[in-house]
C-alpha cells in the first residue's frame, strides 16, 4: 500500500527537499491560485461597477434630456390652451399702432409669467400668415422664405399624421446657434380660423451642452434621431446631422447605446456613449496594486517560515545523523549542542546521549569480551529507550498517589489524604472519560472536588458556595461546560485579594433553560477589557489567551446552534459575574432535544 502511493519513495527524499514540496504545492501554488482566482473575481466586480456607472450615467442623461423636452412640450400647451393668443393672431389690424398697442395685451403680459424661465432655456416664436402684425419680436409672418424651410416643410407635410412635432432644425441662426424646436398649429378655438397660425418654442443648443458635459467626465457622448442623424455630439469626428458613423469610433474605445424615453410623436432617438477601455483599467489599478501586496507579503511570511523551521530541522538531523556515523565507527561523543529544543528531534538528542552515557559506563564496567554477550541486552535496552518516549502509565500515576494518599492516612493526615483522593479522581476522570455529555451531578461533582482543593490550597482566604436544585443533577449537559468558568472565578478572579475571596454558584431550571451562574467578589473586569473579552470569546479564530472560555462557547454554539444566552456581568474592584443559559435535556442528546 505504502509503495502504491508513492510513499516509499518520499521515505528516500531529504528533508529539505520534503520541506521544499511542501511549500511548492502547499503554500506557493495555493496562495497564488487563490490571488489569481480573487484578482478575477474583484476584476469581474470592479467592470460590473464601471458598466453599471455608465449605465446610470445613460440614465440620467435619458431623464434630463427627456426632461428637457417635456417641458417645452409643456410650455406648448399652455400657451396651445391659451385664447388671448389666438385672439391676438386673428385680430385684423388697422395699422401699425394699432397692433403696437394691443401687443401687449395679447402676447407680451401671456408670456411674463414664462419669461424669466424660457428666456435661458427656449425661444417661443409665433408665425402667421396675418398681413397687418409686424414681422418683428416673437410675431413673425409667414412669408415664401419660411415656407420653403426645412422645419416647416417636414413639420406640414403630407406624411406627417402628429398635431406636434419634435425636431431639430437643419438651418442654423445667424449668430450660428442650432436650434431644437417643438412645432405645433395653434387650432384649438375653432372660431379663431381667418388666419394660419404656427407655435415654434425652440430649445438653445448650449442647454442640450451642458446636459452632456454634466456627465463628461466618463466619456464622450452623441444624441441621434430615428434617421441615424446625430443632432448633438462631443466627439469632434461625427459631423452635425451626418449619420452616425460607428467605424469613426477610435481604437481602444467602446460604445454603450441607450434608448431615449419616447413620448408624443419623439420616438427613436438614442444616446450613444464613447468610453476609454482604459476606464477599466483605471479601476483595476488600486486592487491589483493590494492583491499583488498580500500574495507578497503571504509569500514572504511563508518563505521566512519554511526557511526557519528547514533549518531547524535540517541542522539538527544532521549533526544526529554525523554522531550515529561516529558511532557506527565506534566513537562514542556526546552531542554537545545547548539549543537541542524540545520537539521530536530534542527528544532524540536526548535519547541518543543517555544511550551513549550507558555505553560508556558498559564499556567501563565489563571486558571488550563481555560486550560481544551484552548485545541482547543493549538491544533491550534500546527498545526500552523507544518505550520511553509513550505516554506514562496512568495507572502508575494512580498506584503512586494511592500510595501517598494510605501513607497520608496511616500517619493521620486524613485532610492530606481527600485533597490527594480528589487529585486521583480529577486526573483519572481526564485521561479516561472520552465521553461529550455527562450528567449536572457528574459535572457538580468534578468541580466539587476542584473546590475542595483550592480550600485546601488557600485556607481561609476563600470561600465559596455551591446552591444546585435536585431536579437538575440527571439533566445532560456537554462535558466540562461549567468547570472553565470556576477555573477562571479563581485564577484571575479573586486570587491574591487582600480581602477574603468568596465565590457563589447556582444551578437552577429557568422556564425551558438550565440555567449556571457564578460570581465572585473579585478584581472585576473594566469595560473595554470585558469588550474584548466577549469579543474574543466570540470569535472564530483561536485565541491564546482565551483558550478555556473560548472552547465553551465553541462547543455549545455547536450543541445549540443561537439556541443559548451567554452573559458576563462585571464591575471593576467589586465583582464579576458569568451567566449561562442552556436549553434543557432530560434524555441523552442521541435521542434528540427537549421539545419546547
Amino acid at each position: 500500500m505504502p509503495a502504491f502511493f508513492g510513499f516509499a519513495r518520499l521515505n528516500n527524499m531529504k528533508i529539505h527537499k520534503k520541506l521544499l514540496l511542501i511549500y511548492i504545492f502547499c503554500v506557493f501554488l495555493p496562495i497564488t491560485l487563490s490571488n489569481y482566482l480573487f484578482y478575477a473575481k474583484i476584476t469581474q466586480s470592479v467592470k460590473k461597477e464601471e458598466q453599471r456607472n455608465i449605465e446610470l450615467s445613460l440614465e440620467r442623461l435619458d431623464n434630463q434630456l427627456t426632461r428637457s423636452f417635456k417641458e417645452a412640450a409643456a410650455l406648448s400647451n399652455n400657451i396651445y390652451f391659451s385664447r388671448s393668443f389666438y385672439e391676438g393672431l386673428d385680430t385684423t389690424y388697422q395699422d401699425n399702432l394699432d397692433y403696437t398697442l394691443n401687443y401687449g395685451s395679447y402676447f407680451r403680459t401671456p408670456l411674463m409669467g414664462v419669461t424669466p424661465y424660457f428666456q435661458y432655456h427656449f425661444t417661443i416664436s409665433f408665425y402667421t400668415d396675418n398681413p397687418t402684425v409686424l414681422n418683428a419680436g416673437s410675431v413673425l409672418r409667414i412669408t415664401p422664405t419660411i415656407l420653403n424651410s426645412t422645419w416647416y416643410s417636414q413639420a406640414f407635410n403630407t406624411n406627417n399624421r402628429h398635431g406636434d412635432m419634435f425636431y431639430f432644425g437643419q438651418e442654423v441662426t445667424s449668430d450660428g446657434e442650432r436650434l431644437f424646436s417643438v412645432i405645433r398649429k395653434l387650432n384649438y378655438y375653432t372660431s379663431y380660423s381667418q388666419y394660419q397660425k404656427i407655435l415654434k418654442v425652440d430649445i438653445r443648443y448650449n442647454v442640450l451642452a451642458d446636459i452632456f458635459k454634466s456627465e463628461g467626465t466618463l466619456g464622450k457622448f452623441s444624441l441621434v434621431d430615428d434617421n441615424n442623424r446625430v443632432i448633438y455630439s462631443s466627439l469632434p469626428e461625427q459631423q452635425y446631422l451626418a449619420p452616425f458613423n460607428p467605424a469613426s469610433v477610435p481604437d481602444k474605445q467602446f460604445t454603450m447605446t441607450k434608448q431615449l424615453t419616447s413620448f408624443d410623436s419623439m420616438t427613436g432617438y438614442r444616446i450613444i456613449g464613447v468610453y476609454e477601455e482604459s476606464v477599466f483599467h483605471k479601476a483595476l489599478e488600486q486592487p491589483k496594486k493590494y492583491v499583488l501586496l498580500i500574495e507578497l507579503a503571504t509569500l514572504l511570511f511563508a518563505t521566512i517560515l519554511i526557511i526557519l523551521i528547514s533549518r531547524s530541522l535540517y541542522f539538527r538531523t544532521r549533526l544526529l545523523s554525523r554522531h550515529m556515523d561516529k558511532v557506527n565507527n565506534q566513537h562514542f561523543t556526546l552531542i554537545e549542542y545547548p539549543h537541542v529544543g524540545k520537539d521530536e528531534i530534542g527528544l532524540l538528542f536526548h535519547s541518543f546521549n543517555r544511550m551513549i552515557r550507558k555505553v560508556k559506563q558498559l564499556i567501563n564496567d565489563v571486558y571488550e569480551a563481555e560486550l560481544r554477550q551484552k548485545n541482547f541486552e543493549l538491544e533491550s535496552r534500546q527498545a526500552e529507550l523507544t518505550a520511553l518516549q509513550s505516554q506514562v502509565n496512568p495507572h502508575y500515576l494512580f498506584n503512586v498517589l494511592e500510595t501517598i494518599r494510605m501513607k497520608s492516612v496511616i500517619k493521620g493526615e486524613l485532610e492530606t489524604a481527600d485533597i490527594l483522593s480528589y487529585m486521583s479522581k480529577s486526573y483519572r476522570r481526564f485521561l479516561t472519560s472520552n465521553r461529550e455529555w455527562v450528567t449536572v451531578e457528574e459535572e457538580l461533582s468534578m468541580i466539587q472536588e476542584f473546590l475542595s482543593i483550592q480550600k485546601y490550597r488557600f485556607e481561609d482566604e476563600i470561600d465559596y458556595s455551591l446552591e444546585v436544585e435536585k431536579n437538575t443533577l440527571p439533566l445532560y449537559i456537554p462535558s466540562m461546560v461549567f468547570q472553565p468558568f470556576v477555573e477562571n472565578a479563581f485564577k484571575h478572579g479573586i486570587q491574591g485579594l487582600d480581602e477574603k475571596g468568596l465565590v457563589s454558584i447556582r444551578v437552577y431550571e429557568e422556564k425551558n433553560y438550565l440555567v449556571f451562574y457564578i460570581e465572585d467578589n473579585g478584581i472585576g473586569i473594566k469595560p473595554e477589557r470585558l469588550n474584548q473579552l466577549l469579543e474574543d470569546v466570540r470569535a472564530k479564530e483561536p485565541q491564546l489567551n482565551r483558550i478555556g472560555m473560548q472552547n465553551v462557547f465553541r462547543r455549545i454554539t455547536f450543541f445549540f446552534k443561537d439556541q443559548f444566552e451567554f452573559n458576563i456581568n462585571s464591575s471593576e474592584h467589586e465583582f464579576t459575574a458569568i451567566e449561562l443559559k442552556i436549553p434543557l435535556c432530560r434524555k441523552h442528546p442521541t435521542d434528540g432535544f427537549d421539545d419546547k
